[in-house]
């Protein structure tokens, strides 16, 4: 069964983080079914180009679309972030 959540994240705080911290303590995988507000500082990873590879733009953006799954791994209590983003 799926429980909604509606989530503010503070401003000067990484939004990946946010999530992640949210999944751990209610030991859930997320699905983000939308997002809005203004970001800054944002970093693009891509790690199935090349392992590691990002681009980091300094500046203010409006979140237009954003939609996330968040997958907890039951070993290693880590999580992997598929993000679309636009």
């Amino acid at each position: 069964a799926m429980t909604p959540f509606i989530l503010e994240i503070p401003g000067r705080s990484d939004v990946v983080e946010a999530l992640g911290r949210f999944s751990r303590r209610k030991n859930t995988g997320l699905c983000v079914l939308s997002g809005s507000g203004t970001v800054t500082n944002v970093t693009l990873r891509q790690p199935s180009v090349t392992p590691g590879a990002s681009v980091t733009f300094h500046s203010r953006f409006d979140v237009l679309s954003l939609s996330a799954t968040l997958l907890l791994h039951d070993s290693s209590r880590g999580f992997h972030l598929r993000r679309l983003a636009r």
